[in-house]
């Protein structure tokens, strides 16, 4: 199911959130021929909708831990790259939903998340696409449902350039692990993520 598969180990947590566990592993395609059979495979049983990519690492890891708090924020993502590339770029206060959509158990972890880091709001970063905006609304008015400040990512948002030049994110960066890691950074410098 998973062969020649690039594979990715899904972790979760424990009852008491105390300790790591592992959920599952999830295969993403390498060839256009897997495609077709999905982008994103998992094994039979593991439900994507009921887990947060990342929460794990999100909860026990200190530095995660210490800048969910300063920021007082989680970052929440579509999938495994883009988490990947946020950690690339130090942000470890990310988690990911398996794919462009916010489901109630997710909502429920990324509330029981935020009170147990002392974070108040989410910033939902997905993709620039169509789905991506689409879900990216649904989310916040589910965590908003939940008592949970949550705010989009703006990617119209226009910067200020050297010379007092406006600057937009550029249209080839369609979603969080496009950018560079450079550019991540000077986002959570600019209080942007």
């Amino acid at each position: 199911m998973l062969a020649q598969r690039l594979v990715f180990q899904v972790g979760g947590l424990d009852k008491e959130w105390s300790e790591r566990v592992i959920l599952s592993h999830m295969g993403r395609a390498t060839t256009e021929e897997q495609e077709r059979d999905g982008k994103w495979r998992f094994y039979r049983g593991f439900n994507p909708s009921l887990e947060l990519y990342n929460l794990d690492n999100l909860v026990l890891d200190p530095e995660a831990a210490r800048q969910a708090r300063e920021t007082g924020t989680l970052l929440v993502v579509e999938g495994a790259f883009d988490v990947a590339k946020c950690v690339e770029a130090g942000l470890r206060n990310v988690v990911a939903t398996f794919g462009a959509r916010l489901h109630e158990p997710q909502a429920r972890k990324l509330a029981e998340a935020l009170s147990r880091l002392s974070a108040s709001r989410v910033i939902v970063f997905y993709d620039r696409d169509k789905a991506g905006r689409a879900a990216s609304a649904d989310a916040r008015e589910l965590m908003h449902a939940h008592g949970v400040g949550a705010e989009l990512f703006d990617w119209e948002r226009e910067f200020q350039g050297g010379g007092g030049r406006r600057i937009r994110i550029p249209s080839e960066i369609l979603d969080p692990c496009d950018f560079n890691v450079r550019q991540l950074i000077w986002l959570r410098a600019t209080h942007v993520i």
